[in-house]
């Protein structure tokens, strides 16, 4: 019983050190294969369509008409920019752009940053629908396309902010009354009165500029216009000589011819 036992202990100990000097083995668990699902009959895997390479042009835009900037890109580009403008919005006033190595829809995307707070600086605008209302995350102009992505032939929508009715107007400009009559006198003439005041409005670059009328039969002078500019017509006027007043006649004496 005794050796036996002995054997058993020996054979433990044996059984310790041989896994003492065994290297230390890592089991890892193997990743799973992707489960892969078989196309139906027919069918064959498309590969995802690569976006169309753009044509890259300079442009140095002054800032005008949105016809005028699609003009400047056409020739900018040498080919011609498929736009469509609607009429109430063809003469409203668009940014200055300088721009190197750009795409039409990297333009446009620069123009409608340009334009996010125009329409809270534009009295007298609303916003059309398509370009939302202004703030500052909607742009107040720019050009959209329904392609996606964006192609050299693809057409381009002008939006932005349409005038008013003049019902809409918050206030219009005041209307203002000068009378003429002592300076005609005095040997002035109307037209180089209204020059005089004019070429004041050209030098101080006066937008926009008054409308002028002169009423013949009451020598009124009707302007129109904010109220800055129809100031300067006071100017002007303080600055002409009027014909002297006759001497007034002393109490008592006889009047002139009698």
């Amino acid at each position: 019983m005794i050796m036996k036992t002995l054997c058993r202990n020996f054979a433990s100990a044996g059984l310790l050190a041989a896994l003492a000097l065994t290297p230390t083995m890592v089991l890892r668990a193997q990743p799973a294969p992707a489960a892969t699902v078989p196309l139906p009959a027919g069918y064959t895997a498309r590969p995802a369509p690569e976006a169309p390479a753009l044509a890259r042009f300079n442009l140095d835009f002054a800032g005008g008409e949105p016809g005028e900037l699609v003009d400047a890109i056409s020739n900018a580009a040498g080919k011609p920019l498929n736009a469509v403008i609607p009429d109430e919005l063809r003469r409203l006033r668009l940014p200055a752009l300088r721009l190197r190595e750009v795409t039409a829809p990297e333009l446009f995307r620069a123009l409608e940053r340009a334009g996010m707070n125009a329409g809270n600086s534009q009295s007298g605008y609303q916003v059309l629908p398509m370009g939302g209302v202004p703030g500052n995350n909607h742009p107040a102009f720019g050009f959209v396309t329904a392609d996606n992505p964006p192609r050299d032939g693809s057409i381009w929508t002008f939006y932005g902010q349409a005038p008013r009715a003049a019902a809409d107007q918050p206030e219009g400009y005041p209307c203002r009354f000068f009378q003429l009559g002592p300076y005609l006198d005095a040997g002035y003439k109307v037209e180089d009165i209204l020059t005089s005041v004019e070429i004041g409005w050209k030098m101080m670059g006066q937008k926009p500029v008054p409308e002028l009328k002169f009423h013949p039969e009451t020598k009124l002078l009707i302007a129109v216009g904010p109220p800055a500019a129809l100031s300067m017509i006071d100017d002007a006027l303080s600055q002409l000589k009027r014909p002297s007043a006759p001497p007034k006649a002393a109490p008592g004496a006889p009047l002139p011819g009698r």
